[in-house]
């Protein structure tokens, strides 16, 4: 996953969405910050582990959320499902057009839903 590595930044909920993401040996440590009116809206850590049990752990404004497990990964993208959770269920990161892109939907309870966001890198 090191395509994923570095910083991002995009527009998102009516500020400015930045992520920063490091690789840490077998895991992808990530943190997410909503800037609304130059102040932090929300907040994100999130904890990609890969080895015998690949998944993604978000922890949203530092709390554990529900893990996603491994579904697909190739090889400038990777899937997170967790079917026992609310929206959403499904996670999608990959690389499209040089721009991070992350989304989250729901296919089986909310198809058609879903919330994008597109990052370009910030050098």
């Amino acid at each position: 996953m090191s395509w994923m590595t570095g910083s991002w930044s995009g527009s998102a909920w009516g500020g400015t969405l930045n992520a920063d993401y490091m690789s840490t040996g077998d895991m992808v440590v990530g943190y997410s910050e909503l800037i609304r009116e130059g102040e932090v809206a929300h907040y994100e850590f999130e904890v990609f582990r890969n080895g015998d049990a690949p998944s993604v752990t978000p922890f949203p404004k530092g709390k554990m959320s529900a893990t996603f497990g491994l579904i697909e990964r190739g090889h400038d993208f990777v899937l997170y499902e967790n079917t026992e959770k609310d929206f959403p269920t499904r996670l999608w990161y990959g690389l499209a057009d040089e721009r991070l892109v992350v989304v989250l939907s729901d296919p089986v309870n909310a198809p058609g839903k879903e919330q994008r966001f597109e990052f370009e890198r910030v050098e």
